[in-house]
């Protein structure tokens, strides 16, 4: 999902608007490889997706 929020981001700096999410939003989405990878290692157990 990097790339597709990468991509919404180079796009509207391009248009010269708005972003459609925040650094919140952004930090979320770029952990999940992160925690996936943490997951596999456990044997696919549960990992807790931080508050950001």
């Amino acid at each position: 999902m990097n790339y597709i929020m990468d991509r919404r981001l180079i796009t509207a700096l391009e248009k010269g608007t708005d972003p459609d999410m925040g650094a919140h939003e952004a930090a979320l989405w770029s952990c999940f490889t992160e925690l996936t990878e943490r997951s596999a290692k456990r044997d696919g157990a549960k990992v807790a997706i931080p508050q950001f």
